[in-house]
């Protein structure tokens, strides 16, 4: 019987020690479509962070250049209201008259002063 007690507890034992072996599938990197997936979706992000970079390369000389042109601008209305002054200046009948009496000699006689209407007639 002892033969057969321990017949039984060895089986029991077996029983118990086996233990289900499960068998995970573990992958081995990553496979050819994934790297292809990344690579297109890096060269997209490098594609893009070009023409932003390009852009904002392009706006800012195109500002630079605005800029440029305002002051420009400034400049040459500031010229043209030291002309304007000074053809107020210039043609003032005042200074006329001071010029031709002394630069040119001339005298003023009241009988060649002639009044002359600014509108045409036809």
């Amino acid at each position: 019987m002892e033969n057969l007690a321990q017949q039984i507890k060895r089986q029991q034992e077996d029983k118990q020690i086996v233990h289900k072996k499960v068998q995970y599938h573990v992958r081995g990197g990553i496979t050819k479509g994934e790297k292809l997936i990344m690579t297109a979706v890096i060269i997209g992000i490098l594609i893009a962070s070009f023409f932003i970079v390009s852009n904002f390369a392009t706006i800012h000389a195109q500002d630079q250049q605005i800029d440029q042109t305002a002051t420009q601008v400034q400049e040459q209305q500031q010229v043209n209201q030291n002309l304007e002054l000074q053809v107020a200046e210039l043609s003032s009948p005042e200074r006329i008259m001071d010029y031709a009496k002394n630069e040119l000699g001339m005298e003023m006689k009241d009988e060649n002063i002639q009044v002359v209407n600014g509108t045409e007639q036809n």
